[in-house]
Order: structure tokens, then sequence, then C-alpha cells
């Protein structure tokens, strides 16, 4: 990757956390076109096909900084959970969030596993209703 160079415009040397989920790095032997190709993609379109790689990582990613910082700003609770349970179900969601982050595919604690489907049932189940 020496005599790569790098477009200014491409969202994953720009430095700003949290909108570049590209699962390249520079650990990776990939050739300047393939390098070229991805970089093209994130300047036209904000993402390149590695992003789909792990569609469940690259989503875990986006939404887990978002959703603790909706936890911290919202005033909304769900009514039939109370504001003690809301906060108890968003903190299950940021967890689960957490585990698919870290998880890797060798490991098989069935326990963490269990939780982290748990959370992410109950994120699709309110997802409609995260709103402030």
């Amino acid at each position: 990757m020496a005599d790569f160079v790098v477009d200014p415009k491409d969202p994953k040397y720009l430095g700003i956390p949290n909108i570049n989920f590209s699962l390249i790095d520079d650990s990776q032997d990939l050739s300047k076109a393939r390098l070229r190709k991805y970089q093209n993609q994130r300047i036209k379109r904000g993402y390149d096909d590695t992003e789909a790689w792990d569609l469940g990582l690259t989503v875990a990613k986006f939404v887990l900084p978002r959703l603790k910082t909706y936890k911290k700003n919202s005033h909304v609770f769900f009514h039939e959970l109370g504001e003690e349970g809301t906060e108890k179900l968003l903190d299950h969601m940021i967890e689960a969030m957490k585990l698919v982050i870290s998880r890797d595919s060798r490991d098989h604690d069935v326990l963490a596993d269990e939780y982290m489907q748990e959370g992410l049932y109950l994120f699709a189940k309110y997802w409609v209703r995260l709103w402030d």
C-alpha cells in the first residue's frame, strides 16, 4: 500500500469517528486496484463493499453510539415498562450491540449468545418506538 494515494474526500480517512465502517485496514495485503475501488465506492456512495461482509457488525457499530446517546438524551419512556424498565431495556439493547461487535465466531458462550439475541429481539421490537 506504499504508493496508494489516499483521496482527501475518502470518508475513511477524514478522522471523523463513526461514519465509516470499512473492514479493510493497513494490515491486509490488497492490490492498489482493489484499494482504489473501495475508495471510489466510499467517495461515491459513502461506504464500500466490505461493510456488507458482516452486515450485522456494521449495523451494530453504527447503532451502538447512537443508542447510547438516545438513552442519555431521551426523556421518553415506554409506559408499559415505566422509567426504570425502559432504562433496563435500553441497557439490554446496548449490551447486545456490544456483544455483536466483540463476538468471536470461535467463542460459543451460550449465555452471552442468548443475552445478545434477546437484546437484538428487543431492539427490533421497539425499533419504531425509538423516537424522542
